[in-house]
Formats: structure tokens, sequence, C-alpha cells
């Protein structure tokens, strides 16, 4: 069973998500840079992921070996556009979903 969590972001150039996702504290670091959004991950302070470039509809992880049962999206709601700075938190919502 998958379940699907909304995880609060702001429409602030660079900012930091921490939440207890699965019983594990995790952290995004979400930054604008000059080629789009990027994210880095943490789960129980290791750095799994760095530097992924953020997109419409496409996993960031990808791979059900992290140390969290579970990956993190973007999705428009407003149509089928990669993340913008003016749209976080509304248009584009950061999802996690669970693989349990």
């Amino acid at each position: 069973m998958t379940t699907n969590y909304v995880l609060p972001i702001s429409k602030v150039p660079s900012q930091k998500v921490q939440s207890l996702l699965l019983g594990k504290k995790t952290m995004l670091w979400i930054r604008q840079l000059a080629s789009g959004i990027y994210c880095d991950i943490w789960v129980e302070n290791t750095l799994i992921a760095a530097g992924v470039l953020c997109l419409n509809k496409t996993w960031m992880l990808r791979d059900k070996t992290f140390s969290i049962n579970g990956d993190f999206v973007f999705l428009d709601t407003q149509g089928n556009t990669d993340p913008t700075l003016n749209g976080l938190g509304d248009r584009y919502q950061l999802i996690f979903r669970s693989f349990q």
C-alpha cells in the first residue's frame, strides 16, 4: 500500500524542509539555481541524494535501496511544467510517497 504526504514548502529561493517520515528524521534542502530547482535529501543525518534536479512528475530517488522506504516528487497541479520558485507550495507541490 502506498501513502502520499504533501510536504510544506514556500516561495523562497533556498529552504530546508524537515519532517518525520516513516519514523525517520528527513531533511530536504531545496534551492533555486540558474538552471532550475535542485534538492539534497538527508535521512537520519545521512546525505542520500545531492544535487537532484527537480522536474515535474519525476521521482528524485528512483531506487528502493535508499534508507527510506519511499520517494519524493514535485507535481504541477495546474499543468505540466517543471517547478519554478513563484509556484512552490501551491501550484507545485512536493509529495512524499511511502512504499509501505
